[in-house]
């Protein structure tokens, strides 16, 4: 599993900026992922207007934070229905693992999400 990992995150790294229209998903890269989750709150972030590193706001079902993945990068989670676009950052860029974390509303959801291990796709497009 290591290596699959380790092996998979040098493919990852090396994906192309992506356009969001899901209608274009073509390739993915399935990697083991570590998913936490976070809220837009002061002591998280360092300001509280839900403003991502990418410039738009933060959106629960939506946002999610991952290091050395371009900005509107769509990525699938296994078991969540949701469509999540890479739109924030962590400010973590040397892990060695791949760190999801989601945004959501509430204090209370992150930490009844806790931390989560579960296989995710990470889609490139073809023009």
């Amino acid at each position: 599993m290591v290596v699959f990992v380790i092996a998979t995150l040098c493919t990852v790294l090396s994906i192309s900026p992506l356009q969001l229209d899901a209608g274009y998903k073509q390739n993915y890269t399935i990697v083991y992922a570590s998913i936490s989750a976070y809220t837009a709150s002061d002591d998280e972030c360092g300001r509280s207007d839900g403003m991502t590193a990418s410039e738009v706001i933060a959106t629960p079902k939506r946002t999610i934070a991952m290091e050395n993945i371009p900005f509107g990068t769509s990525v699938d989670i296994e078991g969540e229905d949701e469509d999540y676009v890479v739109e924030d950052r962590f400010g973590d860029e040397s892990q060695s693992e791949i760190y999801i974390d989601k945004f959501v509303k509430t204090k209370d959801e992150a930490f009844d999400y806790g931390r989560q291990y579960k296989m995710v796709k990470i889609y490139s497009y073809n023009k």
